[in-house]
């Protein structure tokens, strides 16, 4: 036999996409994989990570559009008077793809410095 009438008989047999994608590419169930565990302390540490967003509403002093704006900067190049005032948040970002992640002390803490 062909290898195309073994894959018709294999989609004509099958009920449902699900037994479909079994048929093409046979892969290990999640069951036999070790699960994946998270370093010590990594909860405490995600629990201060926040959107832009929840700084804002969290911190009203600052918008939303403010907190960008010095996220902007503070990827300013050295001798700039924006890298003086801004580069003390860099520590302060996460970035994880798309998504920007504000670690609440530390932008607390840089507020406190810049106002000082």
């Amino acid at each position: 036999m062909s290898r195309a009438s073994d894959d018709a008989r294999k989609v004509s047999d099958c009920s449902d996409s699900r037994t479909l994608a079994r048929t093409r590419s046979p892969r290990r169930q999640a069951a036999g994989r070790p699960r994946m565990e998270a370093a010590p302390g990594l909860h405490q540490s995600v629990s201060s990570l926040l959107t832009v967003r929840q700084v804002a509403e969290r911190y009203p002093a600052f918008s939303e559009a403010a907190i960008r704006w010095a996220l902007y900067c503070a990827k300013a190049p050295q001798g700039t008077r924006a890298h003086e005032i801004y580069a003390g948040l860099r520590p302060a970002v996460v970035r994880v793809g798309r998504r920007v992640l504000i670690d609440e002390p530390r932008f607390v803490n840089w507020v406190r410095g810049a106002v000082q």
